[in-house]
């Protein structure tokens, strides 16, 4: 089979035989709300509530409003927020609580609670886990960053976009392919995420005050209640069993409401004292167990709202070298990254973990995070966790062993590292690798959840650290038609395209020796598209997409690589298509209501050759061998 466009025809007196009929799918549903403009004040605010999907688009000055209600039993939750953010751009969320005057349009009383935002749109900004008071919150999305200026030095509140992007070192793309020319911008589509992760089950507020009649709170649990004292009493008892690792105590309000705590020792000595933050959490890290409880006391600054008070399971701090136990994600050894840490595997599978946080300094700049064995060239599966223990991206390889190109966004996160060759030591170090550059990925990308923006000129370069899998995300705002896409580069093993929900819909294995893989007239509607490209280590790619308008209602539709999306072709029907290479196939089927006689025509370009293949059902009826070129 050779590439080229083919016409596909068919003609019958009346129908007759089935072809292949498609596959179904079925995916759960979730609520999604389009802003509806106008809503750039606050009267004009599109109305959600609950859990919901928020989709919009937004170019020049354009800011979009959201008034999200809150009722009785979603302040009995928790939520997060996930902004995935406009490529290129500053977009951020703000959180108020108003008042409007009488006239209903007006804003009487303003009180801004909160701002989450993401300074280039390459990965989403997620909120910790918020608690809110019944009410309606008014959630405001702008962006930046759409002009020419330069970035200030040293950085800045957000990174310039990915204009100008060339893919040579003349600096003109590295094609001549129309598809690598320049392309005029698009309205920048972003996504607010708002999900319920856990419910809060009240219990009754304990009747005491005192601290000699303080409620006790055990290790590892939860106590949830609705305070209106103005000052509240908790004891911490730790088992003999507990006192061999350390605790966080955290305490939690709704976002706008402050409460202060202090934590005492069991004779009444205090410790320490801190307020709840502006999105209400709170916390009391690295508490040692003794045989002695310790006493926790909470003033609320305005008592009459629930309160949150955990005990957590905490690792070690260290800095500079490992403190075992450390074998469970739970025990996991709290690092300080200013120097490189010392550690050691001390039997074959033997898991060590850490963790370490990133501050708003460090998340604005790439990352890499190494690992050296001595001895060196040691077989270890190192890995990157979330906050949750989820493997964000893991290499299996001998040491030394290096994770670059890391845009942490800040929070929280982990390390594993997993040896099979038995006893040896090893160091870890986390250390800053520069600014981001406009137009190219960034790390962690390996999971289709994680996958990297691309930016508003549709094209981006990668590159593989070890032989990876990188995942791209596109966030398409034009009305439904065809696109062009193209993967440039050496060494690539696997190109493929995924829907929304992250399925596979097209994938194409380059032949060997091959450098471009070209994808032409893949109809997409609007809405979150994904590209993955899989390719072994050292490789340098360009990813490259364009728009080439709507389709020609005769012609061929990608993705129809498989049985589960082929195009229907009616009787007296003439289908166009292209078969981008040797091993692009075409599926369509067509309905016949009783048995007939018909004619199936097939021609390929006049340099072409065309295997095809007939079913009925699933039942071979027809081979057919490649003719000439050219012959039908």
């Amino acid at each position: 089979m050779t590439t080229g466009r083919t016409k596909l025809s068919t003609k019958a007196r009346f129908g007759c035989l089935a072809w292949l009929l498609p596959a179904l799918v079925f995916g759960q549903a979730t609520t999604s709300s389009y802003e509806s403009e106008p809503n750039n004040t606050p009267a004009e605010a599109n109305a959600i509530s609950g859990e919901v999907t928020v989709l919009g688009t937004m170019n020049d000055s354009d800011q979009d409003g959201f008034m999200w209600t809150v009722s009785d039993e979603d302040a009995q939750k928790r939520w997060v927020f996930e902004l995935h953010g406009i490529p290129g751009r500053l977009t951020i969320a703000d959180f108020f609580r108003l008042e409007f005057a009488e006239n209903d349009v007006d804003v009487a009383r303003r009180e801004k609670l909160t701002t989450m935002g993401t300074r280039d749109g390459y990965t989403p900004a997620i909120t910790r886990e918020l608690i809110f008071e019944p009410g309606e919150y008014l959630i405001g999305i702008a962006y930046a960053g759409g002009g020419s200026a330069p970035q200030p030095e040293g950085g800045g509140m957000f990174r310039p976009p990915a204009a100008g992007l060339s893919f040579g070192e003349s600096g003109a793309p590295e094609t001549s392919d129309e598809v690598a020319a320049p392309s005029e911008p698009e309205s920048g589509a972003y996504r607010l995420i708002i999900r319920e992760v856990s419910k809060l089950s009240l219990q009754p507020q304990p009747t005491d005050t005192t601290r000699e009649e303080a409620r006790a709170i055990y290790p590892g649990s939860s106590f949830y209640t609705f305070e209106t004292r103005d000052s509240a009493w908790y004891t911490l008892d730790f088992k003999p069993e507990d006192t061999q690792q350390r605790w966080d105590v955290h305490v939690q309000v709704p976002m706008g409401r402050f409460v202060d705590a202090t934590l005492f020792d069991a004779a009444g000595q205090q410790l320490d004292k801190r307020r709840s933050g502006p999105r209400g959490h709170l916390d009391f890290p690295d508490i040692v167990p003794g045989e002695q409880p310790y006493l926790l006391q909470l003033e609320p600054l305005e008592p009459g709202f629930i309160t949150v008070i955990e005990t957590i399971r905490a690792g070690q701090r260290v800095a500079g070298e490992e403190a075992e136990p450390n074998g469970k994600w739970e025990l996991a050894n709290r690092v300080d990254f200013s120097q490189p840490l010392q550690a050691r595997s001390n039997e074959a599978n033997d898991a060590d973990f850490f963790r370490f946080t990133v501050d708003e300094t460090a998340g604005d700049s790439l990352q890499v995070v190494q690992l050296r064995s001595n001895p060196p060239d040691q077989n270890v599966r190192f890995c990157l966790h979330s906050s949750e223990n989820t493997e964000l991206q893991c290499r299996r390889a001998n040491t030394p062993i290096e994770l670059p190109d890391l845009l942490l966004t800040p929070g929280d996160y982990g390390l594993s590292v997993t040896g099979s060759q038995g006893e040896f030591g090893y160091s870890l170090s986390l250390s800053g690798q520069g600014p981001v550059e406009a137009g190219r990925e960034v790390e962690p990308n390996d999971r289709v959840e994680i996958a990297t923006a691309v930016p508003a000129n549709l094209r981006i370069k990668g590159r593989a650290s070890g032989d990876e899998e990188d995942f791209y995300q596109f966030l398409i705002a034009e009305e439904p038609q065809l696109w062009r896409f193209q993967l440039i580069g050496e060494n690539i093993l696997e190109f493929s395209l995924h829907d929304a929900s992250g399925a596979q819909t097209k994938r194409v294995r380059p032949q060997a020796g091959q450098r471009r893989i070209r994808l032409d007239d893949v109809f997409l509607l609007p809405g979150k598209h994904y590209a993955r490209v899989y390719a072994r280590d050292g490789a340098d790619y360009a990813l490259l997409a364009r728009a080439l308008g709507p389709p020609n209602p005769n012609g061929e539709r990608e993705p129809n690589d498989d049985t589960s999306r082929m195009q229907r072709l009616t009787m007296g029907q003439t289908r166009t298509g292209l078969l981008s290479d040797a091993a692009d196939q075409d599926y369509y089927r067509f309905f016949l209501a009783n048995w007939d006689h018909i004619r199936l025509n097939i021609e390929p370009p006049p340099d072409g050759s065309i295997e095809a293949n007939l079913y009925w059902y699933t039942s071979d009826m027809f081979y057919g061998l490649a003719k000439d070129p050219g012959q039908a």
